[in-house]
């Protein structure tokens, strides 16, 4: 007997929409209910949705530059890009706010535990036990952990979905349906779609070996990629520089040996056993979290067994599915293999492996494909010894028992996240005046998003450069800040633009800049904001709490450490963070693009003589002097000329400048800045200059 498909799918859609409502809660089921968006990335997935239907339909298709200011895609978001460009096209019969990602997460775990019964049906043609079989598969830590987290990644049903193709042998159009799979993965996470290419990589290579026919090995990938790399070109993949598709992580964000039996994804989180202990793991394993839970540790015993009966065989019938074991494991453990948390092995790979490894940064994300094997060669295992039916019902009451702690954590929503609704009524009261939001500090992952989104849920903008994506044009960030800095400087502002000041350092320069301008400076909900010509907005309360932000006051002979937003600190605009490349460092900062300005109090009672600074490095390409023209208090000083030099001190000599007895100011012109990716040293967009490491007065 087999069940129909219609059936089947109909049983799976409804089982599907009740974990749903045990997911979000009953009360949060509707196409327009955001309350549920409490985590950093849900919220940053749904305004990505929003700005994209706000916007206006482009080329590629699924270019969504409102949201963040970059020329960016949809698809470098979580917002599920096929359903996106889906709703698109109905977008002015929708109402305000409108998402689909209830409906999404009806589909994904009803394609789960569709597709997870119709493996084990396929390997067993035993209807109970492929009903309770799938049971395993619906009720595991990484499905709901990842949904909880990453919408689109929900969709683990891909995986199970391209492991049931091959192991099915009676399916019409079967290289039909893996082109389909394979594309339809691309149009819902990058990451989906390169574990399934590899698998299908995997099978193809290994036909090949079997028939020798390279014609049709060829033919057959042809078929793959073309359709792929062009379905990608028309929603946006390539929208960005294909060096932008790198990312800091690999060998971070990976996956521990003990991943398999390590019930918390890292320390912070609640475990997802009853039974066994947490595991300590090292920072960054959380994305290779892989636990399997106690009911299917014991089963995994059975495929132990099984494989001891007869090893050789059983390795010979499956050597594609071995194939994908160890490169799924070696890519998830990549070359720095913890043991808990101790560090078993560190591979030092070249640099030039770093770029193509980088594009699959959190590359612990790849140990789910040999979860899902686990389960499904245990369960067949398990079947093929003949175990008595009763003992697979115990064991699934013990996998659900032990995973009561997690599944009461994550059926019983409790809607405390990152999101912090904004409390001053100063936002309601200026929003007629401001249709764009944004902050001083174009970033990949602002200081002030999860602050902000509240307000840009609740509130209409027609652009904004706070956002929240997987991947951005580095390059084009770089100059957007560089543009922002100058044009704030040259007090140039979109009088219809709310700024939100992202650090102490900026908003010092600004307080040097507007303070006595018609612009607001107000702080309200623990942030500051530029209001463009609404300073009769400031209170009485704002004004104080202004006069508390102080610059820097000199002391002769005393060495100051360049910091990012600290009190009395001395930074202004024009400075990033201090790391370059691999290179991972919070000491001092790098001029960023043109211009970049210091800025300290002096009393009257101290004489500068000389400044000294330190640099750590400078950047310069062809041998050409880094040049850099010196400012004091908007006076040509002079000119330095900096050769790719390390630890360098300049030393400036002020003995005949006369500086105020108030706010001075230094600032530095760059001429000819450089990227690090132009050197080939690093992927770093930035327009960098010199990294200043401390300052001294003498």
């Amino acid at each position: 007997m087999i069940i129909n498909n219609n059936i089947l799918l109909l049983v799976s859609f409804l089982i599907g929409s009740i974990l749903t409502i045990f997911f979000v809660g009953y009360d949060n089921i509707g196409f327009t209910d955001v309350k549920w968006f409490t985590e950093y990335d849900t919220i940053s997935d749904f305004l990505a949705l929003k700005f994209f239907l706000q916007d206006e339909w482009r080329f590629p298709l699924g270019l969504n530059s409102s949201y963040g200011e970059l020329k960016n895609s949809i698809v470098f978001s979580g917002a599920v890009p096929i359903l996106s460009l889906i709703t698109k096209v109905f977008k002015n019969f929708l109402p305000y706010n409108f998402h689909y990602f209830i409906i999404w997460i009806v589909i994904c775990f009803s394609l789960h535990i569709f597709f997870a019964y119709k493996v084990i049906f396929s390997l067993t043609k035993n209807i109970n036990f492929s009903i309770i079989s799938s049971l395993f598969f619906l009720f595991n830590p990484i499905l709901i952990q990842k949904m909880s987290i990453h919408l689109s990644l929900g969709a683990h049903w891909l995986i199970i979905a391209y492991i049931y193709l091959e192991i099915e042998s009676n399916i019409k159009f079967k290289k039909a349906f893996q082109i389909a799979l394979i594309l339809f993965s691309s149009l819902i996470h990058f990451y989906l779609t390169v574990m399934i290419l590899i698998m299908h990589f995997i099978f193809s290579t290994t036909n090949y070996f079997k028939n020798k026919k390279f014609r049709l090995y060829f033919i057959e990938n042809f078929k793959v990629f073309f359709p792929l790399l062009l379905c990608m070109y028309i929603v946006g993949y390539f929208s960005i520089p294909t060096s932008d598709s790198l990312g800091f992580g690999y060998g971070v964000y990976k996956a521990n040996i003990l991943t398999f039996f390590d019930p918390s994804p890292n320390s912070n989180l609640n475990s997802w056993s009853f039974f066994l202990p947490n595991i300590k793991n090292t920072r960054g394993e959380y994305e290779g979290f892989g636990y399997l839970g106690l009911g299917l540790i014991i089963l995994n015993f059975f495929l132990v067994f099984y494989l001891l009966k007869n090893f050789t065989g059983v390795i010979k019938k499956n050597i594609q599915y071995v194939l994908i074991f160890i490169i799924f494991m070696l890519i998830a453990f990549t070359t720095t293999v913890n043991v808990g948390s101790i560090k078993i092995l560190d591979l030092k790979l070249p640099i030039f492996l770093y770029a193509p490894l980088s594009i699959i940064r959190a590359s612990g994300r790849f140990i789910w494909p040999v979860y899902y094997l686990l389960i499904i060669f245990s369960l067949f295992a398990f079947y093929k010894l003949k175990v008595k039916f009763r003992y697979l019902i115990i064991i699934l009451l013990i996998q659900f028992i032990d995973l009561t702690p997690g599944i009461n954590n994550f059926y019983n929503p409790t809607l405390e996240g990152q999101n912090s609704k904004l409390n001053d009524p100063i936002w309601n009261n200026i929003n007629k005046n401001f249709d764009k939001i944004k902050t001083t500090k174009i970033s990949n992952s602002s200081n002030v998003f999860v602050k902000i989104s509240s307000l840009m849920i609740d509130k209409s903008y027609s652009e904004t450069n706070i956002a929240r994506l997987g991947r951005y044009n580095r390059k084009e960030a770089s100059n957007l800040r560089t543009k922002l800095y100058s044009d704030l400087i040259k007090k140039d502002v979109d009088l219809k633009t709310i700024y939100i000041i992202d650090n102490l350092d900026h908003l010092r320069h600004l307080k040097f800049l507007y303070q006595d301008s018609n612009h607001g400076l107000l702080y309200r909900d623990k942030m500051w904001i530029l209001l463009p010509n609404l300073k009769k907005n400031m209170i009485r309360k704002d004004e104080i709490n202004l006069k508390k932000i102080k610059y820097l006051d000199v002391q002769l002979d005393k060495i100051y450490p360049i910091e990012h937003n600290i009190n009395s600190g001395i930074l202004g605009f024009g400075w990033s963070h201090a790391s370059y490349g691999r290179n991972l460092s919070s000491e001092g900062a790098w001029t960023e693009g043109h211009a970049a300005s210091l800025l300290f109090n002096r009393s009257k009672t101290i004489k500068i003589n000389s400044i000294i600074l330190h640099f750590e490095k400078s950047i310069n390409i062809q041998n050409k002097p880094l040049l850099v023209d010196v400012f004091l208090n908007d006076i040509f000083f002079k000119t330095l000329n900096l050769i790719n030099q390390k630890n360098l001190k300049v030393i400036l000599d002020t003995s005949e400048i006369n500086f105020i007895n108030e706010v001075n100011i230094i600032n530095f012109k760059i001429k000819n800045p450089v990227r690090p990716i132009s050197k080939l040293e690093s992927v770093d967009g930035r327009l960098l200059g010199f990294l200043i490491k401390d300052i001294e007065f003498r």
